[in-house]
């Protein structure tokens, strides 16, 4: 990684400072590339951010990676124009491309501009089948290598982008302590959580599906609420807290509206705070790439009910209950065996999972992909 800091700038690219697992993860990568020796920069398209975003903002300039926010909210041709003239003052050997927004962007500005700097991209989503033009950048947009954040978001794009394809597993900067029932208590107590409650935590963006309702949306969250409601777990011994906001919010608090033990907590910057309080995770998810709020539960030592679909079977959870998609009855027993059994993993499987998902090895694996694409002849 020394050889390819001394030589080369290489910029990530992301469509906001905000809330979500991609975001967070170029973040934390990109704080772990500065340390290793790499010359990195992060340039942001939008002007959009929230608490979290402002948080990752100081993290970045706590380690002191460079970035450059772009001119409005909304992404438009007076985002590209910036972008364009971005690409020019820092002049990376590479650019590294995330999301389907950037893709779109950096197409559109070699198209103006015709700065062509080598591409990488990492593909975080499952589903890249979206409107036309994303899909003609990511085809427009020969990247030497495309990322997958797991084997699921690997093989979904293959038939989508050209050239090389390779799986680098999300990486997660643990920086808080593993969940244990002293640790769990002393949080419950700072949270102003009843520690005689069982608590149950999903953290997910509540956005729709191309502009769809929540009974399409990739989270879930309908199912979730609809299985709680089913299972009467709030009535005794349960509380359910949903972390994260969206275009959904409404539409789902409307669904919860008399159950006072369904909690909307929004946008929370404190999220390693309640993994270590809550007694069980839940993603009911439709469909992931490979998700950072699961990697996050599973590294943070907490028993999961998932949905049962590839991507979260690449977590390895050492304690998950499964779950069809879309099932809310299934849902609603597995919420109500976990009250039953209160089965956690052991210190030590915890262990293995946050070293097979600490940002550290990944970032030297990213690392060593650049190094080979650098030193590539171009083509």
């Amino acid at each position: 990684m020394r050889h390819v800091a001394e030589r080369h700038v290489i910029a990530h690219v992301i469509g906001a400072l905000c809330t979500g697992g991609a975001e967070r993860f170029v973040v934390d990568l990109l704080c772990e590339l500065k340390q290793q020796g790499a010359a990195v920069r992060l340039i942001v398209l939008s002007s959009r951010t929230d608490p979290v975003g402002q948080a990752m903002a100081k993290q970045l300039e706590a380690h002191g990676v460079c970035f450059a926010t772009g001119p409005s909210a909304r992404l438009g041709l007076r985002t590209v124009f910036w972008y364009g003239r971005e690409i020019r003052r820092l002049k990376p050997s590479l650019v590294h491309l995330h999301t389907a927004n950037t893709d779109l962007t950096h197409y559109l500005m070699r198209m103006m501009y015709g700065v062509a700097p080598r591409i990488v991209r990492t593909v975080h989503s499952t589903t890249l089948n979206g409107r036309w033009d994303k899909r003609l950048a990511l085809r427009g947009n020969r990247a030497a290598v495309t990322i997958g954040c797991g084997h699921e978001a690997a093989t979904s794009c293959r038939t989508l982008v050209t050239g090389e394809i390779a799986t680098i597993l999300n990486g997660v900067r643990f920086a808080w302590p593993m969940r244990d029932m002293r640790g769990s208590q002393a949080r419950k107590h700072a949270l102003g959580l009843d520690v005689e409650r069982l608590h149950y935590l999903s953290v997910g963006r509540m956005d729709a599906h191309r502009g769809g309702q929540a009974a399409s949306a990739p989270k879930a969250h309908d199912v979730l609420i609809r299985a709680w409601q089913r299972s009467h777990l709030g009535e005794a011994q349960g509380t359910l807290h949903l972390i994260g906001d969206g275009d959904l919010r409404g539409e789902l608090e409307s669904l919860a509206a008399g159950d006072p033990s369904i909690l909307f907590h929004g946008v929370r910057s404190d999220v390693p705070d309640w993994l270590v309080a809550a007694d069980c995770f839940v993603m009911a998810s439709r469909w992931e790439g490979l998700p950072l709020a699961g990697i996050e539960a599973v590294g943070t030592g907490l028993p999961c009910i998932f949905s049962d679909i590839p991507s979260l079977k690449e977590l390895g959870a050492p304690v998950a209950y499964w779950v069809p998609v879309d099932d809310a009855d299934a849902l609603c027993r597995r919420l109500r065996r976990f009250a039953e059994e209160r089965r956690y993993p052991t210190e030590a499987a915890t262990n293995a999972i946050r070293q097979r998902f600490g940002v550290a090895s990944v970032a030297r694996r990213y690392g060593e992909l650049y190094e080979r694409v650098l030193s590539a002849p171009l083509v």
